[in-house]
């Protein structure tokens, strides 16, 4: 009897023992499930894509409302999910953070372009961080996105206005001086010929105080066009101030290639333009420096591409003329000379 009772005080307190560790294993239940909702509720409440990805294929483990934007997570990778491509994103345009953070093991924070569903393109700023096991080993990787797109277009917006005429939107001379010594470290390196061409109006300052400012403004504008028809894809019309523009023209075998263009431009500029309602007939006076026959470098090309022009200007204008690299340089008629 005395065994019995032993054996049955011993059961009492194992099921009690038993009971209290499911009361534990219970309370503990509850505080993870709390957790969970809580975390949940945390993530999906973040105004930007969250994600858990698995290191190994870029599964999607975790994503919240932001990230899924309506659809499932099951099945779904990382890049599918904001690349709208069947493979990691690492490019000519951006590196994959992930990929960064697997060969450093360190947080990576990068800019990407990604797609909303309309294929529209959005702007973002990635936060990535890796996530270890107890062998230092990345399992997997948190990715957290910031959409910046209205922040890229205002620097678009104002890198734009920093370096384009905000009448003509031409490029301006700040951008001419860029994209010129660009252009000449490209002749020097493939022995050929550039040009520039420094264009000042015929007649502007008339039109200008006759029809007021307004349609000077107008007429820089329509000029502004009739320069970019009148070129290739790959020169360069900027607009130098006042009436007066700056064309670059690369990749010439010599300079007859530059009279060719001059040539159309004086054609064009013979035309009627409309301004202010009415037809009005403009000439210009040419200037044009080759290099590197008379220069190599930016400023001396366009001084004297300038002197070369004020010669023009003082003999009638309407017409060309090279730099004078020599006494007997003359200055080339056209037909309406």
């Amino acid at each position: 009897m005395t065994n019995e009772k032993e054996q049955i005080e011993r059961l009492k307190k194992e099921i009690e023992s038993y009971k209290q560790e499911m009361e534990t294993l219970e309370k503990l239940r509850d505080q993870v499930f709390l957790k969970c909702e809580i975390l949940d509720t945390i993530l999906d409440s973040l105004p930007h894509p969250f994600y858990v990805i698995n290191a190994t294929n870029y599964a999607i483990k975790v994503a919240n409302k932001a990230a899924l934007r309506g659809r499932k997570k099951e099945n779904q990778t990382c890049h599918a999910l904001t690349h709208r491509r069947n493979t990691p994103c690492s490019g000519k345009e951006h590196r994959c953070p992930l990929e960064i953070i697997q060969k450093t093991k360190k947080s990576a924070v990068v800019e990407h372009i990604h797609y909303d569903d309309n294929g529209k393109p959005v702007y973002v700023e990635i936060f990535a961080s890796p996530i270890f096991d107890k062998n230092g080993n990345i399992v997997e990787m948190i990715e957290y996105s910031i959409d910046i797109t209205k922040r890229k277009r205002a620097e678009q917006k104002l890198s734009h206005m920093a370096t384009h005429d905000a009448l003509t939107n031409l490029p301006n001379r700040t951008l001419f001086h860029i994209r010129m010594e660009m252009e000449i470290a490209h002749t020097q390196r493939n022995k050929n010929k550039l040009a520039v061409l420094l264009i000042d109006l015929d007649g502007f300052k008339k039109i200008n105080d006759t029809l007021g400012h307004g349609a000077g403004d107008e007429l820089l504008v329509n000029i502004g066009q009739v320069l970019r028809d009148a070129v290739r894809k790959s020169d360069t019309v900027a607009r130098m101030g006042g009436d007066e523009f700056l064309l670059l023209l690369p990749e010439l075998t010599d300079r007859h290639d530059a009279e060719l263009i001059v040539h159309k431009i004086l054609r064009l500029l013979r035309q009627p333009l409309e301004v202010a309602g009415r037809e009005e007939r403009i000439n210009a006076s040419i200037g044009i420096a080759i290099c590197p026959d008379d220069a190599q470098d930016v400023e001396t090309m366009i001084r004297f591409a300038d002197i070369a022009m004020y010669d023009v200007k003082n003999t009638g204008g309407g017409s060309y003329r090279f730099h004078a690299a020599t006494e007997d340089e003359e200055m080339f008629p056209t037909e309406s000379n």
